[in-house]
C-alpha cells in the first residue's frame, strides 16, 4: 500500500465508533510490523507522560496524543496482521486498557475499593474500552493458550460493566476467577485478588452475605500463596473483618493467626451438614471442600447462593 489510505470511521466497521474520539485521520504507508512497532513504542512514552500522579486526576493532552498514535497502531495491525490475529489482539487489549484509564479520570478514589470506574457514568473512553477489550477477548478464546490476556479482558469487562449492569459484572468477574482458577491454581496471588474484588463488589451492593463465603476464599487463597506475614493478607483481613462484622459473624473478632484453621473447621462443618441433608434426600452429588467455596464453576452466572 504505497499511498496515504484514510479512514472513514462511518463507512469502516468495526472502527466507526472511533469517530466519536478521533474522527478520520490520515495513515503514512507502506505498513510494517517496525513500523507499528514505533507507533506503539511513541505511545507509550506520550502516555505515560501525560498521567498523573493520582489515578482519579485529568491527565494531559499526550494522552489523546497517546490515544491517535493506538488508533494508528490498531488500524495497521489490521490491515497487516488481520483482524483475527493475535498482534491485532494484544494491541486492541492495549489500546483498551488505555481508554479504561482515561475513563477512570472522572472516578472518584472514595466511591469503591476495588474499582476505579465504579459510580462513574458512561463515556466515549468507557464505551470504547468495552469494545476493544470484547474483541481481544474472542480473538484470545479462538486460539486458547492465552489464559493471561483473557483474564485481564474479563477483569476489564468486570469493572466497566458496573456502569451499565452489576450483575453482568458479576458474570465476567467470576468467569476471571474460574480462569485464573484453571490456568494458575487456587493457591495463586492473582486468583485471591480477583476471590476479593467479587466479594468487596458484592459488599458494595450491600449483599454481605454474597461477600462472605468471596472473602474466606480470598483469604485462605492468600494465606496459601503468600503466607502469614504478606501485606496482601493483612488488606484482605481487614476486608474480610468488615464483611464478617455486618453478617453478625463471629469470625469477625478471630485474631489473623488463628483465622485460617477457623475458617477450616466452619467450612468441614457445613460440609458435614450438606452430606447429611443430601443422604436424607437420597441425592448422590459429588462434594468438594468448602473452604476453597464456593467454586466458579458451581456459580450461577451473577449470584452464588451463600450456602454453595
Amino acid at each position: 500500500l504505497n499511498r496515504l489510505f484514510e479512514v472513514n470511521y462511518l463507512a469502516l466497521s468495526p472502527f466507526n465508533k472511533l469517530d466519536l474520539v478521533l474522527g478520520s485521520i490520515v495513515v503514512d504507508s507502506p505498513y510494517s510490523a517496525s513500523s507499528v512497532d514505533l507507533l506503539l513504542t511513541r505511545a507509550r512514552a506520550l502516555d505515560n507522560k501525560g498521567k498523573r500522579t493520582q489515578w482519579h486526576l485529568k491527565g494531559g493532552p499526550e494522552r489523546e496524543q497517546a490515544t491517535e498514535l493506538y488508533d494508528r497502531a490498531v488500524r495497521s495491525a489490521v490491515l497487516i496482521y488481520k483482524k483475527t490475529s493475535i498482534q491485532y489482539a494484544d494491541i486492541a487489549l492495549e489500546f483498551a486498557k488505555q481508554f479504561e484509564s482515561n475513563h477512570e479520570g472522572s472516578g472518584d478514589p472514595v466511591s469503591s475499593e476495588w474499582n476505579r470506574a465504579a459510580k462513574t457514568t458512561s463515556s466515549k473512553h468507557s464505551d470504547l474500552s468495552i469494545f476493544f477489550y470484547d474483541d481481544a477477548l474472542k480473538i484470545y478464546e479462538a486460539e486458547g493458550n492465552y489464559f493471561t490476556q483473557m483474564v485481564d479482558c474479563l477483569l476489564g469487562l468486570g469493572k466497566l460493566s458496573t456502569i451499565h449492569d452489576s450483575a453482568k459484572s458479576a458474570e465476567y468477574l467470576i468467569k476471571a476467577a474460574e480462569l485464573s482458577e484453571s490456568s494458575f491454581g487456587r493457591e495463586h496471588l492473582w486468583t485471591a485478588e480477583i476471590y476479593s474484588y467479587i466479594a468487596l463488589m458484592y459488599e458494595e451492593e450491600g449483599a454481605n452475605e454474597l461477600a462472605s463465603p468471596w472473602i474466606r476464599k480470598s483469604f485462605c487463597s492468600c494465606y496459601k500463596a503468600v503466607g502469614m506475614y504478606h501485606k496482601a493478607l493483612k488488606a484482605i483481613y481487614l476486608h474480610l473483618r468488615n464483611i464478617e462484622c455486618n453478617i453478625d459473624s463471629h469470625l469477625a473478632n478471630i485474631p489473623l493467626e488463628l483465622l485460617p484453621s477457623k475458617i477450616k473447621q466452619l467450612e468441614h462443618q457445613k460440609i458435614f451438614l450438606i452430606c447429611v441433608n443430601r443422604f436424607c434426600l437420597g441425592r448422590n452429588h459429588s462434594i468438594c471442600l468448602l473452604y476453597t467455596s464456593p467454586s466458579p464453576r458451581d456459580a450461577t452466572l451473577s449470584r452464588m447462593p451463600s450456602s454453595a
